[in-house]
């Protein structure tokens, strides 16, 4: 695993998420409840920063078309299969966020 630092957590908003790039990917970082979310910052439909989004507990609205997809899952919520964004490893390292862009979280 080869983690990096994304941001301190004072950046990313209390109950909000805050766009970051790690090489090619475009991550939302997320912090609901304190608890530390990755994800794919792109919406599937239309291209959106998912990040400028709102959270409704640990779900994230698209800003564009209000698609909602589960910080937890990827996944909108209520559904098992589907389409679903890419999550990943997140941890702490004194007020660092770390991410580990190269292990998307399998489910």
């Amino acid at each position: 695993m080869a983690f990096k630092r994304v941001a301190a957590l004072d950046e990313i908003p209390a109950d909000g998420g805050l766009r970051v790039s790690l090489g090619d990917l475009e991550l939302g970082i997320y912090r609901v409840d304190g608890e530390l979310y990755a994800m794919d910052d792109i919406c599937p439909h239309a291209g959106s920063s998912l990040s400028e989004g709102v959270l409704d507990g640990t779900c994230v609205i698209c800003p564009t078309h209000n698609w909602e997809f589960d910080l937890r899952t990827g996944l909108p919520p209520k559904v098992e299969v589907g389409e679903r964004l890419a999550r990943f490893p997140v941890r702490m390292q004194g007020q660092d966020v770390l991410v580990d862009p190269d292990c998307p979280i399998e489910d």
